[in-house]
């Protein structure tokens, strides 16, 4: 069974205590460690399980089991009928930019973006935007 990361549901957000994983349609989140994060970006990257267990004990020097029933059950990976699996070669130089990524994210000291932003608008404008083009100024 090769698996794929359901990019039409969900996002994963690197963020340097690990990452975000986002419902799309509920916008729920879950809070990811390293590990898991670098997992769904390896899958993401049409790496396959296997080989993303492997990338991860190579990099990392872990024994790292995902939590699948989690992930299958959610539908944040699901089963790859394409089979659409990356190369050997093509394989190892995206795992080396996600690592390299996840380092640089995990020395960082804060959000890369915000995680949520609520706007109020309001009828009542000020007239004073600097990109206002009504006449009353």
């Amino acid at each position: 069974m090769e698996l794929k990361f359901n990019d039409s549901d969900y996002i994963i957000r690197a963020e340097f205590f690990g990452g975000l994983l986002i419902n799309k349609r509920t916008m729920e989140k879950y809070q990811l460690s390293h590990l898991d994060a670098i997992y769904l970006l390896l899958i993401k990257a049409g790496i396959s399980h296997d080989r993303a267990i492997d990338k991860l004990t190579q990099y990392r020097n872990v024994l790292f089991e995902p939590d699948l029933s989690f992930y299958l059950n959610n539908r944040a990976i699901v089963e790859d009928e394409s089979n659409s699996i990356s190369s050997s070669l093509n394989a190892e130089t995206k795992a080396k930019v996600i690592f390299d990524n996840m380092d640089y994210i995990q020395r960082q000291n804060f959000l890369s973006a915000p995680i949520e932003l609520t706007i109020y608008p309001s009828l009542n404008c000020q007239f004073d935007c600097e990109f206002c083009f009504d006449f009353r100024r």
